[in-house]
């Protein structure tokens, strides 16, 4: 699933692909992510659901005494994502992703942008890659204030030393 940090990474996929990843982590947080990926003659596209879930929290009073109740919190995105040849060994990627954040009563939603770059040097085992994750905006507050997507900007440099099974990631 490594088109979720550059989107033009799924135009290198020759054939049809699915991922599912399940991780349990410390106590009872658990998260997951199924994906697809497939191209055709028009490029390569994805479809991916992520969530987390945080488990269950005890309700206390201010002062640290517990009700005898419970409240959950969990995270959901759903993803889609094109991307195809720019020109030669210049990859182009974008998502459009809705993601969704609940805890106890209350929930956000947002709609955000993923877009990235992958250019292949020549020598088949060099690559430049950017990408801009999580541009866009809030769809639904909580408390009536809105709160910033956290914008990520990623630059990397990866290289395939010849003559070694090692690959050198910057």
């Amino acid at each position: 699933a490594a088109f979720m940090f550059n989107p033009s990474l799924i135009s290198k996929v020759e054939d049809k692909q699915m991922q599912v990843t399940f991780l349990k982590h410390v106590l009872d947080i658990n998260s997951g992510n199924v994906s697809y990926i497939h191209q055709n003659e028009y490029g390569s596209f994805a479809a991916a659901v992520g969530f987390t879930s945080y488990g269950s929290f005890d309700y206390a009073d201010k002062i640290g005494n517990r009700t005898g109740t419970t409240f959950t919190a969990s995270d959901l995105t759903f993803g889609i994502t094109y991307a195809n040849k720019l020109d030669t060994n210049l990859y182009y990627g974008i998502t459009a992703k809705y993601i969704y954040a609940g805890i106890e009563k209350v929930s956000t939603s947002a709609l955000a942008f993923d877009i990235g770059l992958i250019y292949n040097l020549a020598d088949g085992r060099t690559n430049f890659a950017v990408s801009v994750l999580h541009a866009g905006t809030q769809l639904t507050k909580i408390s009536n204030q809105s709160e910033p997507l956290p914008l990520d900007v990623r630059i990397g440099f990866n290289h395939r030393l010849r003559g070694l099974p090692l690959l050198f990631n910057f």
